[in-house]
């Protein structure tokens, strides 16, 4: 290898007060990284390792990431520099330190990388590429693999939440939901509406107000609101599901 590749490839923490390493506590402290000595971009074809499932080490990282989410996010990551990268990482691990749903792998990786380069037997460039990706994934979507398969990085503004039917849904199976369980309580077996069996509910109940209901609506300070604003969405979904979860609650004590 050459004194330049030799170079190229070294790593030197900046020497600052406020460089740290990871300590036998376990707290976390990181290494600062000078910004000048690295300033690799996620090029096309580190984008496309990602995307093919070379780099296993990310895969975990990936997963439940589809191309358009995944365009998305390396998009962000590469405004990032390798400071903030590692500052985010910091963060990251501080927050999900006791977290058990947290992938362990992943936090276990976190930690190597914190340590430096040459701790994880990286080259100073392949280093700067995964610190982002891993930081960037956890920041701009989220670290836990199921909401990245079933959600977006980014809010569609033009999906409709609060509308007359999702109202209308919430409304109707809380007070649906609260008299099978008070009826059952004091019953054995007793029989109760939970969260899931209710969300399952909605969907078909939203469908069918979808097929069904014309789209009558009224204007009110600019915003138009109608009784059928289009296909229902997840954010209907959702939405009335918390009505009902808000309600779920029993009115009256049971002896």
């Amino acid at each position: 290898m050459s004194e330049k590749q030799k170079e190229s490839d070294s790593y030197t923490p900046t020497s600052s007060g406020k460089d740290k390493d990871l300590n036998k506590s376990g707290s976390l402290d990181v290494v600062s990284i000078s910004s000048n000595e690295a300033k690799t971009e996620l090029n096309d074809e580190k984008r496309q390792d990602i995307k093919s499932g070379t780099r296993p080490e990310l895969a975990q990282t990936i997963a439940g990431v589809n191309a358009d989410d995944l365009e998305f996010i390396m998009d962000k990551v590469d405004r990032l520099s390798l400071d903030e990268a590692l500052e985010i990482m910091t963060g990251i691990l501080e927050e999900h330190k006791n977290d058990i749903n947290f992938e362990k792998n992943t936090y276990e990786r976190m930690q190597n990388l914190l340590k430096g380069p040459e701790a994880v037997g990286l080259s100073l460039a392949d280093y700067e590429y995964e610190v982002k990706v891993l930081s960037g994934v956890c920041k701009f979507f989220s670290p836990y693999p199921e909401v990245r398969s079933v959600t977006k990085p980014y809010d569609d503004p033009s999906i409709p939440v609060e509308t007359i039917r999702a109202y209308f849904l919430g409304f109707a199976w809380s007070v649906i939901g609260q008299y099978i369980n008070s009826f059952f309580n004091s019953r054995f077996p007793s029989i109760t509406l939970s969260s899931p069996v209710c969300q399952t509910l909605i969907y078909p109940c939203g469908k069918f107000l979808e097929l069904v209901l014309p789209d009558w609506g009224f204007n009110l300070f600019g915003i138009r609101h109608s009784l059928n604003p289009g296909p229902w969405s997840y954010k209907e979904q959702m939405f009335s599901t918390i009505i009902f979860n808000v309600a779920l609650g029993s009115l009256t004590r049971f002896y």
